[in-house]
């Protein structure tokens, strides 16, 4: 019975890893699964009912929450990327303050990246990003530390959770295509259109058509859905 319950642990423990929602959620759902298979290995028919269930991802995608709606809408999907990307907004609220000081106004959000490599300007758009020889510590310190949060270490807690700040204000969560938690690498490949500047706008362009995901949610195969409010 002993190795039964190593087997039960360890499984339902890989489990409750595919699952999104709160550490509690992930929990309840995780100790259903063992009494499930405590009852089955005393009945012995452990091996049957783990055949059953497939591998730990298998059993996820049979158990994943039922409670969501529709895709989110445009609006209250950019209510919630605003709330999450304030370091990034201030950044470049800060870089346009910085910019009206030295008579060069340039207000972009995202703000515009830039790298020196070898005396070039590498740019989405060189003539902005690249118009002073000293960038000051906003472009330096600041703004790589707001692309880190924008790009990192939100995508580390959707791949956790399924949510951030902002989607949590607004009853949202982002899933793969079966329901459950994105792993790290998409989570991560989703936001990376913020190193575009403002032609990271461009990834929402599926919504003047009508859909609900944008371009990167495509390409990793990822939908962001309405929550209802108790489950969060």
């Amino acid at each position: 019975m002993i190795a039964d319950q190593r087997r039960i642990s360890e499984f339902a423990g890989a489990f409750a890893r595919h699952l999104p929602g709160s550490a509690a959620e992930r929990e309840q759902r995780r100790a259903e699964l063992v009494e499930h298979l405590m009852d089955a290995a005393e009945a012995g028919e452990l091996d049957e009912a783990l055949r059953r269930l497939g591998d730990p991802h298998q059993a996820a995608v049979a158990f994943a929450p039922s409670q969501f709606s529709a895709e989110a809408r445009f609006a209250r999907r950019i209510g919630a990327a605003l709330v999450d990307n304030l370091p990034l907004l201030a950044v470049a609220v800060a870089i346009a303050v910085q910019g009206l000081a030295r008579d060069s106004f340039t207000l972009a959000f995202p703000p515009f990246v830039h790298l020196q490599v070898g005396g070039v300007c590498v740019s989405t758009m060189p003539a902005a990003g690249c118009i002073h020889d000293d960038p000051g510590w906003i472009q330096r310190i600041a703004m790589p530390l707001a692309l880190a949060w924008s790009i990192v270490g939100l995508a580390v807690l959707e791949s956790r959770t399924g949510t951030t700040p902002g989607k949590r204000l607004a009853a949202l969560r982002t899933l793969s295509e079966t329901g459950l938690l994105l792993r790290l690498g998409p989570a991560v490949v989703r936001r990376t259109s913020f190193l575009l500047g403002p032609v990271a706008w461009l990834d929402w362009l599926p919504f003047l058509t009508g859909r609900r995901r944008r371009m990167l949610d495509h390409l990793v195969v990822a939908r962001v859905v309405t929550v209802r409010r108790g489950t969060l």
